[in-house]
C-alpha cells in the first residue's frame, strides 16, 4: 500500500492507495482506486459524495447546481493542481475495427478551364484592342490605305468588334475616298465589312483597307480616322475603344499642283495688217 499527500489552500488530505492498479481483460472489471480522506470535515465530504452519486446517474444538471469549496460553477473561484503517482498496470481500450481491406484511390481530379476555342489560355485572362498603321500614301487609283486591328494578347475567346470611319478625318468620305471599308478574311482575299468583325482569340491581328480616290483638287495632306470597339468583357477597353489615323497626300508635280488637273492650249493674237512694203 503507497501513501501520498494530497495539499489544497485549507486541509492537507492524505489518501491511503488500498489496490495497485492491475491489467484487465475486456470482460474484467475496472480496478478500484480505494481513497481515505483525513482532516476534511463532513460538509466537504458530503458534497463530494453527492458529486460522485450525480455523475453515476448521469445527472449533469445536478452536478452543475451542486456548491463545492471552489465555489457556483461559472463564479470565478479558483482551484490548486495536485499531482497523484501511482503504480500497475493499464488497460487500453480495444474496438473490433479493422483497417484490413481499405483502400485509398489517390487519383487527384482534374480541373479545366470552360472556355472551348482557346483552351490553353485562362478564361479571366483580358487584353487590350488597338488600331494601327494607315500610314501615308499618295492618292492615286487603285491605292488604299491599310490598318491593323487586334488584340494586346491572346484571349480565351474570339472577340467581336465593331469598325468604323469615325467622319474626324480631314479627308472626305466619297469624293477622296471610298466609303466602303474592307477587311482581308484571307490571305489576298478582302470582303467588305458590313456590322461586326471577329477577332482571332489568338492575340493574331486583321488587316482592313480603304481605298483611296484619285481626284483632280489640288489640295493639302488629308486625313482618314477609323476606330474599333466591342461590348466583350475580354477587352478593357473594349467600350472606348481606339482610333488609327491614315494619311492622304495630294499628287504634285514641280509645280504644287495637282497632276491630274488638265489644261487646253491655244495661240492667240496676231491682230490684222494690210500688206504695204
Amino acid at each position: 500500500m503507497s501513501e501520498h499527500d494530497l495539499t489544497n489552500d485549507k486541509n492537507p488530505i492524505r489518501t491511503n492507495e488500498k489496490a495497485p492498479l492491475t491489467s484487465a481483460n475486456n470482460n474484467d472489471q475496472p480496478p478500484e482506486l480505494n481513497l481515505e480522506l483525513t482532516g476534511v470535515d463532513d460538509a466537504v465530504l458530503q458534497e463530494i459524495a453527492d458529486i460522485q452519486a450525480a455523475i453515476e446517474a448521469d445527472d449533469i444538471e445536478a452536478v452543475e447546481d451542486i456548491e463545492t469549496a471552489a465555489g457556483e460553477a461559472g463564479d470565478g473561484g479558483s482551484s490548486s493542481a495536485v499531482t497523484l503517482s501511482r503504480n500497475g498496470s493499464e488497460t487500453l481500450a480495444d474496438s473490433d475495427f479493422s483497417t484490413e481491406g481499405l483502400a485509398f484511390d489517390a487519383t487527384a481530379p482534374e480541373l479545366t478551364d470552360t472556355n472551348t476555342a482557346n483552351p490553353d489560355i485562362d478564361e479571366d485572362i483580358t487584353a487590350t484592342i488597338a488600331v494601327t498603321g494607315g500610314g501615308t500614301v499618295e492618292e492615286a487609283g487603285g491605292v488604299y490605305l491599310t490598318y491593323t486591328v487586334g488584340l494586346s494578347n491572346a484571349v480565351s475567346e474570339p472577340v467581336t468588334a465593331t469598325i468604323a470611319d469615325t467622319f474626324t478625318g480631314s479627308a472626305t468620305s466619297g469624293a477622296d475616298y471610298s466609303s466602303t471599308l474592307q477587311y482581308e478574311s484571307a490571305p489576298g482575299e478582302w470582303t467588305d465589312i458590313s456590322g461586326e468583325v471577329t477577332l482571332p482569340a489568338d492575340g493574331s491581328s486583321i488587316n482592313v483597307r480603304v481605298a483611296i480616290n484619285d481626284d483632280v483638287v489640288t489640295e493639302s495632306d488629308e486625313t482618314i480616322v477609323l476606330s474599333v470597339t466591342t461590348a466583350s468583357v475580354q477587352v478593357t477597353n473594349g467600350v472606348v475603344g481606339d482610333t488609327g489615323s491614315g494619311t492622304i497626300t495630294d499628287d504634285q508635280g514641280t509645280n504644287p499642283i495637282d497632276e491630274d488637273i488638265t489644261a487646253t492650249i491655244a495661240v492667240t493674237g496676231g491682230d490684222t495688217v494690210e500688206e504695204a512694203g
